[in-house]
């Protein structure tokens, strides 16, 4: 029979059919299988045979690979197995399979995780704090309601040179001298001082590190229980008694390899990302959220009676959808105590009361009586001059509120791998002639063709299987 006798240099695992060769006659030795027949050939077939290592041999339609060469008798006998890839090529590149891994395409999305890592390096963007631009009060006062406040409470934004002005003129003495309004008397001035404690009018003093809008109308006296007080640089809040901080912008770093391994790099484990936004915290983001976004934004809203904030992180894309990330609350309002030094107001009514009660038995000859009640009043009296401190609120930190905004992104770097004899992910059905090069298949379906035997059929599987080479 016509047999053509090659010298290829194909890749093992692979569906290259050889070129050139050179024809000659040969035969079957002896009864054989077409898998793994034996060829003879006359001794003055080729001065040098054996530098041959395929063979192809029409009668069969198959291509094999020569295992040995053995000369007996003046005849060189060819020992060979069918290379079932080369054989069947035309079959095989017009079946459809999915594709677990190719040289050739690939999906960037996909994690590899084929390879290992080693170090890593960090990058980190910021941002602009929002806070410490401006300071200010907000003081939460009753008195008259203001209509564009709900209840008894009105609260003002102020500077804080306003609230010291104002709290001085709440406490002043001037506010313990006989006037229109209030007729003191015979009452001493710490009695007054004792009976008057204008804090009790101030439910809430709060700072905050940034200057609210909108605001109401100006104001230049705050009314507080029966009293007003003037004041500059003052405005009612408006009705929603909130404020949006501007948006922020985070710029998204990508991981060094991104462009030679895909985007799934920005997946963990190989990034690892935490934002940072004070006073809210440190906590950290999903990359597979932010793969493909450029950049995130912050959403912050104040309330600024109470000072707590909410912020609200989306990712940001190139089409300008967004993808909500997080939700977190933190207080950036500062509470700020307020206090007062206030008498014993029992005390001295009681100094009064045994003073009273010491003339009674004095007028009625109780002078016993009259000593012991004069006693109580004196002791009373001394309660009444040790004042003690009342306060609103307690001082809150600041220290929360400083640094900047920072996306603090780590990358371990992946070992470069071998992608034309390795492949990347790809999952996705296909013919191996559409694309060629190495390729690895899920459950190889190739069908059993016309002459194909079923050990063939399942040897060309198992190769789609566990990868090859369309050439």
């Amino acid at each position: 029979m016509n047999i053509t006798l090659y010298q290829s240099n194909k890749k093992p695992k692979s569906t290259a059919i050889p070129s050139g060769g050179q024809q000659v006659t040969g035969e079957i030795k002896h009864d054989c299988s077409v898998i793994n027949p034996v060829f003879r050939f006359s001794g003055a077939v080729s001065a040098d045979i054996t530098r041959f290592n395929m063979l192809y041999a029409p009668d069969f339609r198959r291509y094999y690979y020569i295992s040995n060469w053995t000369y007996a008798a003046g005849f060189w006998e060819a020992d060979c197995s069918v290379d079932v890839l080369a054989s069947y090529k035309s079959v095989i590149g017009s079946t459809s399979m999915f594709c677990m891994r190719s040289a050739n395409r690939w999906d960037g999305r996909v994690m590899d995780n084929l390879y290992p890592t080693f170090h890593a390096s960090t990058v980190d963007t910021t941002a602009a704090s929002p806070w410490g631009q401006a300071d200010r009060f907000i003081l939460g006062v009753i008195g008259p309601a203001d209509s564009s406040q709900a209840g008894s409470v009105t609260y003002y934004c102020m500077s804080p040179g306003a609230l010291k002005d104002f709290m001085k003129y709440v406490l002043g003495q001037n506010r313990l001298v006989d006037d229109g309004q209030f007729q003191w008397g015979s009452l001493n001035t710490a009695i007054r001082a004792a009976i008057f404690n204008p804090i009790e009018y101030i439910v809430s003093c709060t700072y905050i590190p940034f200057q609210p809008s909108p605001l109401g109308a100006q104001v230049s006296a705050i009314p507080y229980g029966w009293w007003s007080g003037n004041v500059s640089n003052t405005n009612l809040l408006n009705q929603t008694l909130t404020h949006n901080i501007p948006d922020i912008t985070v710029n998204i770093p990508h991981h060094p390899q991104i462009n030679s391994k895909g985007v799934f790099v920005q997946n963990a484990p190989y990034s690892k990302f935490e934002l940072q936004v004070n006073p809210f915290g440190v906590f950290p983001l999903d990359g597979s959220l932010i793969q493909d976004a450029d950049h995130l934004r912050i959403s912050i809203k104040v309330d600024l009676v109470t000072g707590l904030g909410i912020m609200e992180v989306f990712t940001v894309f190139q089409d300008s959808t967004e993808r909500f990330l997080t939700r977190q609350t933190a207080q950036i309002g500062v509470p700020v105590q307020l206090s007062q030094e206030s008498a014993n107001l029992t005390a001295a009514f009681g100094a009064i009361g045994g003073g009273v009660q010491a003339a009674s038995k004095a007028a009625g000859g109780d002078y016993a009586g009259a000593v012991m009640a004069g006693l109580s009043a004196v002791g009373s009296a001394a309660d009444l001059a040790q004042s003690a401190p009342s306060s609103i609120g307690a001082n809150g930190a600041r220290a929360g509120l400083s640094g900047l905004i920072r996306l603090h992104s780590t990358f371990y770097t992946i070992a470069a791998g071998d992608d034309a004899n390795q492949g990347r992910p790809l999952l996705e059905v296909l013919t191996p002639s559409s694309i060629g090069g190495y390729m690895q298949m899920f459950n190889g379906t190739v069908p059993l063709a016309a002459g194909m035997t079923s050990q063939e059929r399942d040897e060309i599987n198992s190769y789609m299987e566990s990868g090859f080479y369309y050439e």
